[in-house]
């Protein structure tokens, strides 16, 4: 294969002011415009067309020269396609177990970050589904860094969302578009521009065997004279609209639709001279004899002036010398305007992939809010999750460039189309769970969006919620729970089942004719569990959006106090005042404590009311003694202790990350981009941390809470029940159980668990970490004579009926 004779050099080299101005009419003219006769009138408009005269003057009245600036639905139909595209949120996130090549300081840091799933809610598979899903929950987002600041603000004339709109505008007008990449440094582009496909031509070269190879593009200014620019196969990202004619011809929407375009056009023009004129008697004038072109112009402009326009309507005309008029009634084509310019206009909706009531158009919709949310998501199905996909995946070739550890994807979870579409699928969801599918398969198979479980993967019958693969009750995952001191969750040695066996009968004895079965010890807990584990959720979204605040002011801070210096210095106690302004402890978990307080309140209330209920209070009685209870010194001071110290043991640690992290990057001289990127990377760091922390003080104020509950209620004895969620099981704690339940300790005395004397599960107050942290083990409390499958039958009662309110709430 010959080598070609044209060099393909870098486009960096070559930019200059003039080859910018034409990436964008923002900067400069992109095309030239049309000349257009000003001093047309519409009546002569309708006289050349009515004649036969279907060009002068600069424009076509057949057709618009430019669909998109002459078609009205053409417009329409494209910026309802642009504006719903720029509507969409770029994400960056780290690819999972991947990482590029390029050295750690230039790649942004990875943190751990919240990526949503949009789940590709269309009526196909796979095909768009990498589009919509993003990252699975807790998935690595780059919130900042080269390639996100690149994609923030492409170019110094563009935002992101104008850059997005040109590209969409380009590809339907042109039928092709490229991203032409600049001031490159290495393969990293400083700036990218959108250019119109039809300025910016392939260049091929066949090899021996006749087949193509693309060699590089060749860029055509806007102006006369320009030279052509090459540009290499890596400065230009591609999208083309499949033409027969060419593997990278673009084909034009407007080409196929020409029709449908030029008949509509010609149909507004028809009806704007018709209205124009409306006023004019619609008659035929005969007069003897010829007359001269002088005469005939006399003759209509005297008419005209007498009977022309709207004022003039049905006068009364005087016909001299001769002269006789006819009446015209309107023909058959006049009488079907209206059902052609409908079908004109449905036919370019048709073609662009855009219903007529999402282009605009609401007389058919009427008052129908379902028709209205049908079209939306017709429209998102068919057009906008194809075209994502094809823009998402060019994008990604420019990261690649850049980071080959990051990927880009569309997060459309807030749009309302995708939150529709998701909900109206949850009742099917519902119907398919109550038959046993695992919530997994539903998920697979619907899109609902969940994020990854380990017990997603079960099924349950709908009876009590127990497992239908195990109806004798195998123990059902939750939380991870288990660990020594400190709450490391690395799980504690497996206990063999034989020897779990044997802990759960001694002492006492399990094998009694009163005693609870393990699928309804199980049912107690996870019913307990249930209530507690639907409030101590909301830690999620409340760090969540804790930590992206105190992100974004730590950066800005950070900012400010550096100033615009490409590196910081660090100077003799400088670094010691940024830490000391950058971030306020104190502020901060106050600002954190009112959201904590409304979760410890709400966990109270769940506590104490599962334990009255289990008393047998139930109607008013039971929603007196929960409101006296709650309002008791005992529940206020827990609610507002445990608050706080959750919050400042968050803080506390986020705090001593953060200064030890920006101490370390302003000693080796970082720059203020790169200690942003440590400040991001702490706080995404620190949540499954702080998260676990949020739990554990959670779970301290359910279980004392429910100790105050039970002596309210007025239990006399209690019991031990050993946690079924996800881990090892604690030895001490299945021991704990069967001794227990066997023989109930009175209602104030001390659980023995190991080397611990504990009031109630995770009584951290009693010290022991080994045998409190992460806990999720229940103490129930029993009446005198009660036996032990009585009171588990109880309790399980009481927390179904807790669960029943929250849902109905």
């Amino acid at each position: 294969m010959t080598e070609p004779t044209r060099q393909f050099v870098p486009f960096a080299g070559t930019l200059t002011s003039d080859v910018v101005s034409a990436f964008s009419p923002a900067v400069g003219e992109l095309y030239e415009a049309p000349a257009v006769a000003k001093d047309i009138s519409l009546n002569e408009y309708a006289r050349r067309f009515l004649s036969g005269d279907t060009t002068g003057a600069g424009v076509s009245l057949t057709e618009p020269l430019d669909p998109y600036v002459g078609s009205l639905w053409f417009y329409r139909c494209i910026r309802a396609i642009q504006t719903s595209l720029k509507g969409v949120p770029l994400r960056f996130s780290r690819k999972a177990g991947g990482s590029s090549g390029a050295s750690p300081s230039d790649r942004n840091r990875e943190g751990r970050g919240h990526g949503r799933r949009g789940g590709a809610l269309r009526p196909v598979s796979a095909g768009y589904k990498h589009v919509l899903q993003g990252k699975a929950v807790e998935g690595d987002l780059v919130e900042s860094g080269e390639v996100v600041a690149l994609f923030e603000r492409p170019n110094n004339y563009q935002t992101i969302a104008q850059f997005v709109e040109a590209w969409a505008g380009h590809l339907h007008t042109a039928g092709s578009v490229a991203i032409v990449k600049a001031d490159m440094v290495g393969r990293r582009p400083r700036s990218m521009h959108v250019v119109d496909g039809r300025r910016i031509k392939p260049v091929w070269l066949k090899d021996d065997s006749g087949f193509p190879s693309l060699l590089g593009f060749e860029y055509t200014p806007s102006g006369s004279g320009a030279q052509k620019i090459p540009l290499t196969t890596e400065e230009v990202v591609y999208w083309r609209m499949w033409s027969s004619s060419g593997p990278l011809d673009g084909l034009s929407p407007a080409t196929p639709g020409r029709l449908a375009i030029s008949t509509d056009y010609a149909a507004s023009l028809f009806n704007a001279c018709a209205l124009s004129n409306g006023g004019e008697p619609g008659a035929i004038i005969t007069v003897p004899g010829t007359l001269s072109d002088e005469q005939r112009a006399e003759a209509r402009a005297a008419w005209a002036a007498k009977h022309g326009g709207p004022q003039n309507a049905r006068r009364v005309a005087i016909i001299e010398g001769g002269a006789t008029i006819s009446s015209l009634a309107q023909t058959f084509s006049e009488l079907q305007f209206n059902e052609g310019k409908a079908t004109t206009r449905l036919e370019i909706c048709a073609l662009l992939g855009v219903h007529p009531v999402v282009a605009g158009w609401l007389e058919s919709a009427g008052d129908s809010s379902a028709y209205l949310q049908g079209a939306l998501q017709m429209f998102w199905q068919q057009t906008m999750f194809p075209l994502l996909e094809d823009f998402v995946g060019g994008l990604q070739t420019i990261v690649d460039a850049m980071d080959g550890s990051i990927e880009i994807w569309a997060d459309v979870e807030d749009l309302p189309v995708v939150q529709a579409m998701r909900l109206a699928r949850i009742t099917t969801a519902k119907e398919m769970f109550a038959m046993g599918v695992p919530l997994g398969d539903i998920d697979d198979l619907l899109d609902l969006g969940l994020p990854e479980r380990p017990w997603y993967a079960n099924g349950y019958l709908p009876i009590g919620l127990v497992r239908a693969d195990d109806a004798g009750g195998t123990p059902v995952p939750t939380d991870d729970e288990g660990g020594p001191a400190g709450g490391d969750m690395t799980g504690l040695p497996p206990v063999p089942p034989a020897v779990e066996d044997a802990l759960r009968r001694a002492p006492g004895s399990a094998t009694k004719a009163d005693g609870p079965s393990e699928a309804e010890i199980v049912h107690l807990w996870q019913a307990s569990m249930r209530p507690w584990e639907a409030v101590a959720r909301r830690w999620r979204g409340i760090l969540r959006a804790a930590y992206a605040r105190q992100g974004k002011a730590a950066v800005r801070k950070l900012r400010t106090l550096l100033g615009a210096a490409d590196k910081a210095v660090a100077k003799a106690g400088a670094a010691e005042e940024i830490l000391r302004i950058i971030f306020d402890v104190r502020q901060e978990a106050q600002a954190l404590r009112a959201s904590a307080r409304a979760v410890m309140t709400s966990t109270a209330d769940v506590g104490l009311r599962t334990m009255l209920a289990a008393a047998g209070l139930e109607g008013a009685a039971l929603e007196a003694a929960v409101a006296a209870a709650a309002a008791s010194p005992t529940i206020t001071a827990l609610v507002e202790r445990q608050a706080w110290a959750s919050c400042k043991l968050i803080s506390d640690r986020t705090a001593a990350l953060l200064n030890n992290t920006l101490a370390e990057g302003l000693r080796a001289g970082e720059s203020v981009n790169e200690l942003a990127d440590r400040v991001q990377s702490t706080f995404q760091a620190s949540r499954a941390k702080a998260r676990q922390i949020a739990r554990n003080t959670t779970g301290q104020v359910y279980s004392q809470a429910r100790a105050v509950g039970a002596r309210r209620a007025g239990f006399t004895h209690k019991s031990w029940i050993y946690s079924r969620g996800a881990g090892e099981r604690r030895p001490a704690h299945i021991a704990a159980e069967a001794r227990y339940l066997a023989e109930p300790i009175p209602a104030d005395a001390m659980f023995e668990i190991g080397a611990a004397r504990l009031r109630f599960p995770r009584d951290f107050a009693a010290g022991h970490p080994e045998e409190t942290i992460n806990c999720q083990c229940l103490a129930v409390g029993r009446f005198a004579n009660q036996t032990a499958r009585a009171a588990v039958l109880a309790h399980t009662k009481a927390a179904d009926a807790v669960v029943a309110r929250m849902k109905a709430a």
